[in-house]
């Protein structure tokens, strides 16, 4: 499905981000590089899914159409909360966006949202906007070297330390590979 993200554009297009963290450039750039390559992470589940052993083994990773729609969903908003919590430091240039992923800041901005993207968001139940702020809530949890918080931990694992095959669990992880 097309959407045209011209309200998006101009939420995060004027956001820069750390150069040290995203060379790429702006907040736009790098949600169209993050939607674009949700196939990609997809593909790398199914694909981990059928080794032996793997922490995939038990997802259905037969995206249904509500799992597509949330999961595109969150490409495009994970970080419009930037526009709000994005600081520069006027004596070092240096730029954070620290919270960017908690409702205070994502939620204003996604009420600027309109045309068909605001649509598309408006369209979701009430459990499929559940999973997609969950995602959104969760998109930075995952720390270099120290893996998921203990919060989340319960929530994403089985006792036998696969991923359970729960919607939030599936698609947050789905989303942050």
């Amino acid at each position: 499905q097309y959407i045209k993200e011209a309200s998006l554009r101009q939420i995060l297009k004027p956001i820069p981000q750390s150069p040290k963290h995203h060379a790429e450039g702006d907040v736009f750039v790098h949600t169209r590089m993050v939607r674009s390559r949700l196939p990609l992470a997809i593909d790398f589940v199914q694909k981990e899914k059928l080794k032996p052993d793997s922490i995939f083994s038990n997802l259905d990773v037969n995206l249904n159409p509500s799992q597509i729609r949330i999961l595109k969903l969150a490409a495009w908003f994970h970080d419009i909360g930037k526009a709000s919590a994005n600081k520069i430091d006027k004596d070092t240039g240096k730029i954070t966006s620290h919270g960017h992923e908690t409702p205070k800041h994502y939620l204003p901005m996604m009420d600027q949202l309109s045309g068909s993207l605001k649509e598309f968001f408006n369209a979701l139940t009430p459990d499929e906007k559940d999973i997609l702020f969950f995602v959104i809530d969760n998109h930075m949890s995952l720390q270099k070297g120290s893996g998921f918080p203990r919060k989340l931990y319960e929530i994403i694992f089985d006792q036998d330390g696969k991923i359970k095959n729960d919607n939030k669990a599936k698609l947050l992880v789905v989303f942050i590979i």
